[in-house]
């Protein structure tokens, strides 16, 4: 079997790491329903409340989770480094990040670039958090000195990332290495998906959503598209259509703001559900 590439902006960034390390669905309702119950204590406005940081608090319950799965597995102390230049190096996953000197608009191809070769556990989170980070968004516009994407920045400062030769909006290039040339370091990166939302590497890729879309090219694993074809508007010009109903307005309310843990686990049962049908109607299991 050919080597599977995983592709990972802003969220699934993180969830892509988390997959290579061993996290299962069971390990995630936790991580989500303790993010959500801080985000609930900042204010009304949730995750967008001013000065919250949704990275400095996902930080420590992630790291937790993590090492959890990691010993669950018998990888312990100084093993885990190893065990991560084992098991996601190779070109197992692509950690996209933006570069915010460079980026004009969504789906800028230049100001892409993506980590995929790491050296330890450190700099796995270092450019997963940095691909999470949305000034204001989900983090400080200005993080303070030791702050989770302050110390994301100052590990990442002298580690080389890379970036595609050539590509054609989120389309991110070949299942190889021969198409990538390293981007110098000493950089301030910011979340991948605000240049490359949905990276695909070729017709071949299946791509994850949270709100219902569908692609002209590839297989697409989200909600159920509701109404008929015209109830769509494309995203940017890679052959992507965003459903325009109400429930992807409210999935996309839910992405911005911290729900109860109630409708959480019936996310995560319609999220299984929807990953089920998809595969069975593409003949996947």
């Amino acid at each position: 079997m050919p080597r599977q590439t995983l592709c990972g902006s802003s969220a699934g960034s993180l969830v892509s790491a988390g997959v290579l390390c061993g996290l299962t669905v069971d390990d995630t309702m936790p991580i989500v329903s303790r993010c959500a119950k801080k985000a609930r204590e900042a204010g009304v406005l949730t995750s967008l409340t001013p000065g919250f940081s949704l990275v400095d608090v996902l930080d420590p319950i992630l790291r937790e989770a993590m090492k959890e799965a990691l010993e669950r597995q018998g990888v312990t102390g100084n093993d885990v480094d190893g065990f991560i230049r084992e098991r996601v190096n190779g070109d197992r996953l692509r950690v996209f990040v933006t570069d915010p000197s460079k980026f004009t608009h969504p789906g800028h191809f230049g100001s892409h670039a993506l980590v995929n070769d790491f050296s330890s556990l450190e700099h796995l989170l270092s450019a997963c958090i940095l691909s999470s980070y949305v000034p204001v968004g989900t983090g400080p516009m200005i993080p303070e000195p030791g702050s989770t994407v302050d110390k994301a920045f100052k590990f990442m400062e002298d580690k080389w990332v890379k970036r595609m030769k050539k590509g054609d909006g989120w389309t991110v290039g070949g299942d190889d290495e021969d198409g990538l040339e390293d981007v110098s370091p000493k950089k301030k990166w910011w979340d991948g998906g605000l240049a490359v939302m949905f990276p695909k590497i070729d017709s071949r890729t299946i791509m994850v959503s949270p709100v219902s879309i569908r692609s002209k090219t590839n297989i697409v694993i989200c909600p159920r598209w509701i109404g008929d074809d015209s109830k769509g508007v494309n995203i940017g010009s890679r052959g992507l259509i965003a459903n325009t109903s109400w429930e992807n307005a409210v999935g996309a309310k839910n992405m911005l703001y911290a729900t109860e843990d109630e409708e959480y686990e019936k996310i995560f049962n319609e999220a299984y559900d929807d990953a089920r049908r998809v595969c069975e109607e593409n003949s996947l299991v």
